[in-house]
């Protein structure tokens, strides 16, 4: 093979592999833009999923029975950064507590006086 066949096969292949490493760093490209995109939205739980969390911290580390109002005051101490209506924590421990965990209720509220439950 003369000198300039085999100058013409590099450039071939060398044009062959440009165009191959073009191809991989738009796929490395896309990749990176797919994984920042996950992370954001992996990384940002909702304001319900935070709730719930910070609820089912509040009723593990709740005495054996305990009420509603114990439970809003350890969100309270949990969630330093913004105050959360009361409504919101108790609507959603009734649902976890009620629903979700179905716990015994040791003295069922009236008025004023809150539904006593009983951890499992």
């Amino acid at each position: 093979m003369k000198d300039s066949e085999i100058k013409e096969q590099l450039l071939v292949k060398k044009e062959l592999l440009e165009k191959q490493i073009g191809v991989l760093q738009s796929n490395v490209a896309a990749i990176q833009s797919a994984i920042l995109v996950f992370d954001n939205k992996a990384s940002k739980p909702t304001e319900n999923e935070r709730l719930r969390d910070m609820i089912l911290f509040a009723i593990k580390h709740a005495p054996k029975e305990f009420t509603v109002n114990d439970i809003e005051r350890s969100v309270a101490i949990q969630c330093t950064t913004e105050t959360l209506p009361k409504i919101s924590i108790a609507s959603s421990f009734w649902k976890i507590a009620n629903e979700e965990l179905k716990l015994p209720i040791v003295q069922k509220g009236e008025g004023r006086r809150p539904t006593i439950y009983r951890k499992l």
